[in-house]
């Protein structure tokens, strides 16, 4: 009976079955040692809060051969209701097992070969799944509150598997193993406490990390590829020195993604840009990192002054041509259905064996536009204002100005004059109030009066941004 289910939670074809699989493997654990421990055996909670500490379960045992094995393969399962399955299954065997509240080296060993999938999983988009492994969490590492301590020890299996997810043919997976890598970023990176485990850290960057989180970032599938820029960026800041070799082809990838037809992947590279040169100029007062990011800055802001002109019923109608959009589709319908493709080291694409076309084809993507340059540069003049001069923030913010007036002949200048609009207040906040007031107020104040006089005349897209910028 054993045999049967370990092969239908593990290895059936069918993700339904494994699914059921799963389900009644947890029901299997519960019956054999479950009620002897004081746990309902409804919910797999424990009845009293140090009832598995004596627990009788014996991890030399097929039946613990049987567990590790189909959990392993349910908690990195390509589907989420089996993962959510082996996310249950996995709470059961923690309460009836005693499993993290055991001393001995067996049970160390197996909680070992567990936490890399459980951490992982407090990432995974789908809400039950990413719930139910945040509480799973919180259950293993609330006795000593040594959530860090786990991950730092264990960073030898955490990060191959992080890696091994990096390449799943599941975009989802693919975008929590870009987000993963970066907590380990700021929560081992930063933290003064965990000095020997940073340093660990530090020694997978140039053999593991990077080369994984390069590979996410030149992902076909935006929402990928962006958690992998940020990522990034906080491995920059975290490890600036280890950092450095990689620094020329970092740049340039985010200077890439400041053009790119999705708005937030415009905004998290000039926020991961904006972390390298917070790390560099803290490191170095000497260092060209913002010079570079600033020549690059005012190359591509006049962009949108060559944009094509046109009206707002010709881009009306564009808009309903389903022929414009036919095979032309950059975003992600918000299915959690296994899809490809992503690329391999030489550029090339790994199927996930689909037919192409539709919203799940990401080999397809309208051509980019000049006003998305403009637009990605106004994220960066915001990142960028902390670390000019006088002079400089005089000298940007008018070519910023001049941009805005220059974009009134295609309609998406609104949508550009908006994102001006909102990055103003930050900037002012960076700036400072009376800097700001003395330096850069009265350029945009021509603007801000104009944008508000158009809701007179049936309104524009950025009015009540610019509103809220008056504020």
């Amino acid at each position: 009976m054993r045999e049967l289910v370990t092969f239908c939670a593990g290895e059936h074809v069918n993700r339904h079955v494994r699914a059921g699989g799963l389900q009644l493997f947890g029901e299997m654990i519960r019956v054999e040692l479950g009620n002897s421990n004081g746990v309902d055996s409804g919910t797999g909670v424990d009845s009293h809060s140090n009832s598995n500490s004596d627990s009788m379960w014996d991890f030399d045992s097929p039946l613990t051969t049987s567990t590790l094995r189909v959990l392993r393969s349910g908690l990195s399962d390509n589907w989420s209701q089996v993962r959510m399955a082996a996310s249950v299954m996995l709470r059961t065997f923690i309460n009836c097992s005693g499993v993290d509240k055991r001393d001995d080296d067996k049970a160390k060993s197996v909680m070992r070969d567990l936490i890399p999938a459980m951490v992982f999983n407090r990432f995974y988009l789908a809400d039950g799944v990413r719930l139910y492994s945040q509480e799973n969490w919180k259950i293993l590492t609330k006795i000593n509150n040594n959530g860090i301590e786990l991950v730092g020890k264990n960073l030898d299996l955490i990060v191959p598997f992080y890696k091994k997810m990096a390449t799943s043919n599941n975009h989802v997976v693919r975008e929590s193993s870009g987000q993963a890598f970066g907590e380990l970023a700021i929560k081992i990176g930063r933290n003064a406490d965990a000095k020997v485990y940073s340093e660990a850290l530090a020694k997978e960057l140039e053999p593991e990390i990077l080369p994984a989180l390069l590979d996410l970032q030149n992902d076909e599938s935006w929402p990928v590829s962006t958690a992998a820029s940020l990522s990034l960026g906080d491995f920059v800041l975290s490890f600036p020195k280890e950092c450095k070799p990689s620094l020329p082809l970092l740049i340039d990838r985010w200077m890439d993604l400041i053009g790119s037809q999705v708005w937030s992947v415009r905004e998290d590279a000039a926020i991961s840009l904006g972390k390298t040169m917070l790390a560099y100029t803290h490191a170095d007062a000497n260092d060209r990192t913002v010079s570079m990011v600033l020549n690059v800055c005012r190359g591509l802001l006049p962009s949108a002054m060559d944009q094509l002109a046109m009206t707002v019923s010709e881009w009306k109608r564009n808009q309903n041509d389903a022929k414009s959009h036919t095979d032309t589709q950059l975003f992600s319908c918000g299915s959690l259905a296994p899809k490809g493709p992503r690329r391999d080291n030489g550029g090339g694409f790994v199927s996930a064996g689909r037919i192409a076309g539709g919203c799940g084809d990401c080999m397809v993507n309208r051509d980019r536009e000049p006003w998305e340059n403009s637009d990605g540069a106004v994220y960066l003049v915001r990142e960028l204002a902390p670390f000019l001069d006088d002079k400089q923030v005089v000298e940007i913010m008018g070519e910023v100005v001049a941009v805005m007036e220059g974009s009134y002949h295609f309609p998406e200048g609104s949508i550009l004059r908006a994102t001006v609009f909102t990055c103003l207040p930050e900037i002012c906040t960076s700036l400072q109030i009376k800097r700001f007031k003395n330096l850069v107020l009265e350029l945009f104040l021509p603007e801000i009066v104009r944008t508000l006089e158009s809701s007179r005349r049936g309104g524009m897209d950025e009015t009540n941004i610019s509103r809220l910028c008056v504020r």
